[in-house]
C-alpha cells in the first residue's frame, strides 16, 4: 500500500488538521507499521529539520521534549511529596490494586471510539449533546467547540460513554454546564501540552468540568499504564484532589 493511501485513511478518520497532534492507538499503529513502514520513514524524512513540525498546512506543531520522563522507580518519591506513605503506596502499586480502574477507563475509551490521545468528549448538560475534540488543540478551538452547542446548525456526535460517577476525578464546579471527558496517557507529549490547555480552559470558564480518564497506549509508552495505576493508588490512599496534584506533576515530568 502506498503511503499516500495510508495518509488518506488517517485523514478520513481523524481529519487532516489532527494528524500531527494525535498519538494513535496500538491497533492503528500496527496497521501503519505493517503496511507502511518504508513509506512512513520516507514521510518522516520530510519533516522540518528545525523541529517545527510537519511542513504541510497550518497544523499545530509537535511539542518539544522537555525534562526526561519520570521513571517508575521515582513514583514512590513523587507520591510521598503529597503525603502518601511510601510503604502504603508500594503495597498498592505492587499488588495491582488499581489495575481494574485503569482497564475500565480503557474499555470505555474503546467503546466511545477514542483511538488516540488526547481524545476529549464534550458533554452539554443543557442539550444532552456531545462533541468530540481530538488531539492537543489550542485553547481557542476548545472555546469555539463550547459555543457551537448554542448553534442550531452545529455538528455533534453520537457517543457511547460512561456517565460521570463518584469514582471519577473532576476539576471544576459541580453544577457547570459542560463536562469534558478526557482520555489521556501520562507519557504522551501531546497530552502534556493538552493538560496545560485544559487547566487554562477550566480556569477561564466556570461552566466547564474536566474529567480525567486513562487511555495508556502500551505500544508507544510502555510505562504509561503503570503510571496510571500509580495515580489511582494516590487517589485511593489520599483523595481526588491529591490525584490531580500528582497527575499535574507526573504528566509534566516534574519530580
Amino acid at each position: 500500500m502506498k503511503i499516500s493511501k495510508i495518509y488518506e485513511l488517517i485523514k478520513n478518520r481523524f481529519g487532516e488538521k489532527n494528524i500531527p497532534n494525535l498519538y494513535l492507538s496500538s491497533l492503528t499503529m500496527q496497521l501503519l507499521v505493517t503496511v507502511g513502514l518504508i513509506g512512513a520513514a520516507y514521510y518522516i524524512g520530510t519533516l522540518n529539520s528545525s523541529g517545527t513540525g510537519l511542513r504541510a498546512g497550518a497544523a499545530p506543531t509537535a511539542p518539544t521534549q522537555g525534562a526526561p520522563r519520570i521513571a517508575l522507580t521515582d513514583l514512590p518519591k513523587l507520591a510521598a511529596s503529597f503525603g502518601v506513605k511510601e510503604k502504603d503506596f508500594n503495597k498498592c502499586f505492587e499488588s495491582g490494586e488499581t489495575k481494574d480502574i485503569v482497564a475500565r477507563d480503557e474499555k470505555d475509551a474503546q467503546a466511545s471510539g477514542a483511538n488516540g490521545t488526547p481524545t476529549n468528549f464534550i458533554f452539554d448538560t443543557k442539550t444532552g449533546k456531545y462533541k468530540t475534540v481530538v488531539g492537543a488543540q489550542p485553547l481557542n478551538v476548545l472555546q469555539a467547540a463550547l459555543v457551537e452547542f448554542d448553534n442550531a446548525e452545529g455538528v455533534f456526535d453520537t457517543v457511547t460513554i460512561r456517565a460521570l460517577d463518584n469514582t471519577d476525578h473532576v476539576r471544576g464546579a459541580d453544577n457547570s454546564r459542560f463536562i469534558v471527558f478526557e482520555y489521556s496517557d501520562y507519557d504522551c507529549p501531546f497530552c502534556q501540552r493538552h493538560h496545560t490547555t485544559m487547566q487554562q480552559l477550566v480556569d477561564a470558564n466556570k461552566e466547564v468540568r474536566w474529567v480525567y480518564r486513562h487511555l495508556p497506549l502500551d505500544q508507544l509508552h510502555p510505562d504509561a499504564r503503570r503510571k496510571a495505576e500509580s495515580a489511582e493508588c494516590v487517589a485511593k490512599l489520599k483523595d481526588s484532589e491529591t490525584f490531580w496534584k500528582y497527575s499535574d506533576k507526573l504528566i509534566t515530568n516534574q519530580l
